[in-house]
């Protein structure tokens, strides 16, 4: 087997195309980025967890007892205080922070920013460049480089059922042509929570070989708790599976699966008990924006799920996942043919596809209010993404025509920003015109090159890598044997003498 960290050129080469597209577009102030980033900027400047100080930079905060708070899981903004508190040491020893946070009156000049307080009539919140480039390079470390190792967990399961050259493939089109790619540039926690799912997936499968075999479950359970703390919804699929870990491994695997998974259930009823006096309170039993508050008054915004909005989260135009990534179809083709053929891992993997679009048919605000495709689907694409398996072997013309449609519509769409507007087609009545009419920010720009030519250094990143996977590994090498095929019969002497060519056809 070519393992997902082989120092071949193709494996070298996927992880940097796929880092290199993921830091192209610097992750933009938004609401919902912005609540995760205010507690990370909280906690390390105040040792806090209120974030009374800034709350006025997003509409997606929690009240109680007098105070503000993030209402969204804190495990995005944990990860990203990492590298903040790098930052801030390094301004400190420069002295040298410069404005981050102000008002500013419509059409005044930059210079005439005031004081951060509520906005008045004319007036906006106006973010700096420390502030811009904080949150930009804390997304990198917080949600790039664990959707790279996400991506990679998903090759290693790909790896013992495909030949390297076509895991390779697949894991491309999973990284890069769905909306895996434009989540992993901003500061949601939906890929983390992805990555974590998809790397315990992996482990549970083939734990690690040599001095690693004994951390596998460590891990797993560590991986399992972090996609917890990231997003809430994750609790069931996390069981799931940490019990399909133990029913592989055993009971002392199950055991250390748990303890894997304890210190952060710990630091996570730690934290609601600070922000929201209770272990098992979270942020949205305090929401303080009254529309959302009324949404999640009761049972947090969950009832029945309903058929038209699955429907619209699929194959509408507003939020649909096949709209917007196509090559998907082919992929829920291949993983619930596996299922009928009675494969135990697609099952699972078919389960908590099912799971995550059930609960965000059932949601209230289904469609993710301002957002690119089904964002609380996120979750749930690498474990879709298995089902690529079939389409790339027996039609893989077809799978590399609608994977090349759905890299292009995806990366218009990240080019774009993921905050689409929550109306209209977020593809062509925002998301194109906004990239032609060069506005949104891309590492392109920088390099002088005016609207949508701005993905040209990009896209030829893409097209090097393309010629590299398709050369450097030959389609026809044989993949890892899976843990639960039957093992390999021994090659006859008429089938070596076969292969030389030196038996009589």
């Amino acid at each position: 087997m070519i393992g997902p960290f082989s120092r071949s050129s193709a494996t070298i080469t996927l992880a940097c195309t796929i880092l290199a597209s993921y830091v192209y577009f610097p992750a933009r102030p938004a609401w919902n980025q912005s609540s995760r980033f205010a507690l990370t900027r909280a906690l390390v400047r105040s040792h806090s967890v209120q974030i009374d100080d800034e709350h006025w930079i997003t509409g997606d905060k929690a009240f109680r007892a007098g105070h503000f708070y993030c209402d969204k899981a804190p495990g995005a903004s944990w990860l990203a205080a990492i590298p903040f508190a790098v930052l801030e040491l390094a301004a400190a020893r420069k002295d040298d922070r410069g404005p981050e946070l102000g008002i500013l009156t419509e059409g005044a000049p930059p210079e005439a920013i005031a004081p951060l307080r509520e906005p008045g009539p004319g007036e906006h919140v106006h973010f700096g460049q420390a502030f811009a480039r904080a949150l930009y390079l804390c997304t990198i470390v917080a949600v790039a480089l664990p959707s790279l190792a996400g991506a990679f967990a998903l090759r290693r399961i790909l790896g013992l059922r495909l030949p390297a050259a076509l895991a390779d493939r697949a894991t491309w089109i999973y990284a890069l042509a769905t909306p895996a790619f434009t989540y992993s540039t901003a500061l949601y926690g939906h890929q983390i929570c992805a990555a974590a799912l998809i790397l315990a997936f992996s482990l549970a499968i083939q734990p690690l070989r040599g001095r690693g075999a004994a951390a596998s479950p460590w891990l797993c359970g560590a991986a399992l708790g972090l996609a917890v703390c990231t997003e809430y919804p994750a609790t069931l699929p996390a069981l799931l599976l940490g019990s399909f870990a133990t029913w592989r491994a055993g009971a002392r695997a199950g055991v250390a699966v748990l303890l894997g998974a304890a210190p952060f259930g710990l630091l996570l009823a730690a934290y609601h008990q600070a922000a929201f006096g209770s272990p098992l309170q979270t942020g949205y039993d305090f929401v303080a924006h009254p529309v959302f508050a009324e949404g999640m008054r009761a049972n947090y915004g969950l009832g029945v799920p309903r058929l038209w909005v699955l429907h619209e989260l699929l194959f509408g135009r507003y939020r649909g996942l096949f709209y917007l990534s196509p090559v998907l179809l082919l992929a829920t083709w291949g993983l619930f043919a596996d299922v009928f053929a009675r494969d135990r891992d697609a099952t699972l993997a078919a389960a908590i596809v099912g799971y995550f679009a059930a609960l965000n048919a059932a949601y209230f605000m289904w469609d993710g209010g301002s957002a690119v495709g089904p964002r609380h689907l996120v979750p749930a694409l690498p474990f879709l993404a298995l089902g690529l398996r079939r389409p790339l072997e027996a039609m893989p013309l077809a799978t590399a025509c609608l994977a090349g449609v759905s890299a292009i519509q995806v990366l218009v769409a990240t080019a774009a920003g993921p905050e689409a507007p929550p109306h209209g087609d977020p593809l062509f009545e925002f998301a194109l015109p906004k990239v032609l009419e060069d506005t949104p920010p891309m590492l392109g720009h920088h390099m002088g090159l005016p609207g949508a030519a701005g993905l040209l250094p990009l896209l030829g990143i893409w097209m090097l890598s393309a010629l590299n996977l398709r050369t450097d590994r030959a389609p026809t090498e044989a993949p890892a044997r899976h843990p639960d095929s039957p093992p390999r019969a021994p090659r006859s002497d008429a089938w070596r003498a076969r292969q030389s060519g030196s038996h009589p056809r």
